[in-house]
């Protein structure tokens, strides 16, 4: 890789760190940043909804104090009088009822105003259904005795709206308790005032028992009907206020602010949904991805550059070097960086002009040398001829004995190469002549002997021992006409005569040519002969005849010795060869003559091959010829089961195996 391309990669790099690194620090802190506002904000509206919930009820707390103030004297006045059970004719009842009257008219939002004597009954209120019954038992009667009870927020089941009673006492100028007056408000205000959305997000009261109090933004009439089930409001009724991120009630993760009112028993609810809070953030990620983006371009564009001012004059110096190594001397470098490259630049320039000034002082003193060694030379060589003279004619005939020596030992030994050769090939033709005269003599001492018998008038010449006998004298001529061709095609092998013609070979042709030329014999020993060319085998380059000779031998063998079952014939690609198997169910041979069966005339069991007709040569063609097609053969067999003799040649052969097959 270039000097300049490290270098601009370097600095992409190092640029792509510190930007990344400065922008994750940046979004964490952003982050921490938006988050902390998020919380800030929900607890500033969560506070000043408590704030607006208590002035609320504090107003109504105040309303219904002055009210029960406003109608002391008249209930006193009605107490004293003595028409008091006979309200219809009271003034003063009538006076109360008119001032509770206008109370509701003027504040709607109490939706009910009722009087209650000292034993808790209800003697007065703006809903006549209400009057005379019994509420001794009810907070609001029996806290509001001393001081305004302001009640929990309720269901009322009459009315179906959710409500909160507030009672005052009653009281004389003395301070004597002379009843309660409860004034019943409708919480739909309270509702509206606590879900009044203060920028984005929601606020909800829940009180103890996990029972929403207000509408829900996304479920309207939720109040006293729904109930909620979340971590803020669980940690909200143990009494714990606090911030946290968490699932809602719609299972829509949101930051939520939560406090717990203890003089209200109720959970205020501030939430926003994570979504809409941190919209900024979103938006900054976009930015920071944008300048990120940026920055890697500016500082990529900077960095090349850079790198190209750096290696200019780094080009130069490696230039400058080169011409030095071609015998170039410059003496002058335009590189003007004002920093190390410069100092370098000038360093180098110095040490050309050293070099060139220490060349011509070797060149001086390399011709002075020169000069010097030209004359010793001379004068040695003057000796030196007169000394050669002298030897010359010694030398010549010391020269002349070694190479008469030298040519006598190599004689020698080729005489001893071609001794040794000849006695082997004397050995090996007597070895020959010795079983090629007996292989002949056998069928020939045959045929003489039969040809007696059919001299012999006593046999009629349409006799069956006539025809028998004719029978043998021809398959003794056919074999002894086989004998005589293998031993020429032995004798051409060994003379290395025999020719190859090589042409593009179809093998499964072939195969089907050897099968169909011995059908006939194979049918007569009820012997199935099957041939299994797989698709992917592909047209050889070799000699047809020779092909069809050794398949024709190896199946010809296994019919032979094969007396039921099947001889079959298949062929496989194997990378750059073809495998051939030749299997038969046959006799079998013993894994002690799997080399000798390719000897020339061995025979496992002679008489069985004399039987057949065999000559004990086929497999030593067959092995020969294989060998000059670049091939090879070898045998695989079990006694009694059967024999397999796979053979492997070459797709295409070699220009040079040709030369070698040929020669």
């Amino acid at each position: 890789m270039k000097l300049g391309i490290k270098l601009s990669l370097i600095f992409i790099i190092l640029s792509f760190v510190v930007a990344l690194v400065m922008s994750i620090t940046f979004f964490i802190q952003s982050s921490s940043i938006i988050e902390s506002r998020i919380e800030n904000q929900l607890e500033s509206i969560n506070l000043l909804k408590k704030a607006n919930l208590n002035t609320y009820i504090q107003g109504e707390k105040l309303d219904l104090e002055i009210l029960a103030k406003v109608i002391s004297e008249d209930y006193k006045l009605m107490l004293d009088s003595s028409d008091f059970y006979s309200m219809e004719l009271n003034p003063y009842h009538k006076n109360i009822l008119e001032k509770l009257s206008l109370q509701s008219e003027f504040d709607k939002n109490f939706i009910e105003f009722s009087i209650l004597d000292k034993q808790g009954m209800v003697f007065m209120s703006t809903i006549k259904s209400e009057v005379g019954k019994i509420k001794e038992d009810r907070d609001y009667f029996i806290n509001a005795k001393n001081s305004t009870f302001v009640g929990p927020f309720d269901y009322d089941i009459s009315l179906q709206i959710p409500t909160l009673i507030i009672s005052a006492p009653i009281k004389d100028d003395n301070g004597n308790l002379l009843g309660i007056l409860a004034g019943r408000l409708n919480l739909k205000e309270i509702s509206n005032l606590i879900t009044k959305r203060e920028g984005l997000g929601e606020t909800l009261l829940v009180n103890e028992f996990n029972l929403v109090l207000t509408d829900l933004k996304y479920f309207p009439d939720a109040a006293f009907k729904k109930k909620i089930f979340t971590d803020a409001t669980k940690n909200c009724l143990d009494g714990k206020s606090g911030f946290i991120q968490s699932k809602d009630y719609r299972d829509v993760n949101v930051f939520v602010y939560y406090l717990w009112v203890p003089d209200r028993n109720v959970c205020l609810i501030t939430k926003i949904d994570e979504s809409e809070a941190l919209k900024d953030l979103t938006r900054l990620s976009y930015i920071m991805a944008i300048i990120f983006s940026v920055i890697i371009i500016v500082v990529s564009i900077i960095s090349l550059v850079l790198a190209k001012k750096i290696t200019s004059s780094i080009i130069k110096l490696k230039n400058a070097a080169l011409d030095l190594s071609q015998g170039k001397w410059k003496t002058r470098l335009n590189i003007h960086t004002k920093d190390e490259i410069e100092n370098l630049a000038k360093t180098f320039v110095e040490m050309t002009k050293t070099l060139k000034k220490s060349r011509k002082q070797l060149e001086s003193y390399s011709k002075s040398l020169e000069s010097k060694v030209r004359q010793r030379t001379k004068q040695f060589e003057d000796k030196a001829k007169e000394a050669e003279d002298s030897k010359k004619a010694t030398l010549n005939i010391m020269e002349d004995v070694e190479e008469t020596n030298n040519k006598l030992k190599e004689t020698e030994r080729l005489l001893r190469i071609n001794l040794r050769e000849m006695k082997k090939l004397d050995k090996q033709k007597g070895e020959f002549i010795s079983i090629t005269s007996h292989e002949l003599k056998t069928p020939i001492t045959s045929i003489k002997g039969f040809v007696q018998l059919l001299s012999d008038p006593k046999i009629g010449k349409k006799s069956q021992k006539r025809k028998k006998y004719l029978g043998i004298v021809y398959r003794e001529v056919i074999r002894l006409n086989i004998l005589i061709s293998d031993i020429l095609d032995l004798s051409r092998l060994d003379l290395k005569t025999v020719k190859f013609n090589y042409e593009k070979v179809d093998l499964k042709e072939l195969l089907d040519t050897v099968r169909k030329e011995n059908e006939l014999k194979a049918n007569k020993k009820k012997i199935q002969l099957i041939v299994e060319v797989d698709k992917t085998v592909p047209k050889i380059e070799n000699d047809r005849t020779r092909l069809l000779q050794v398949f024709t031998n190896l199946v010809v063998n296994a019919i032979n010795y094969t007396q039921k079952g099947y001889v079959k014939i298949t062929a496989n690609k194997e990378k750059s060869k073809v495998h051939f198997i030749v299997e038969d169910t046959g006799i079998g041979i013993s894994k002690q003559y799997f080399e000798k069966i390719f000897e020339r005339f061995y025979q496992v069991d002679s008489s069985l091959t004399r039987e057949i007709g065999g000559t004990g040569l086929g497999l030593a063609i067959t092995k020969e010829l294989i060998t000059k097609m670049q091939g090879s053969i070898k045998v695989e067999s079990i006694v009694g089961k059967g024999t397999k003799f796979h053979v492997l040649l070459p797709i295409k052969q070699k220009e040079d195996n040709f030369k070698k097959a040929l020669s």
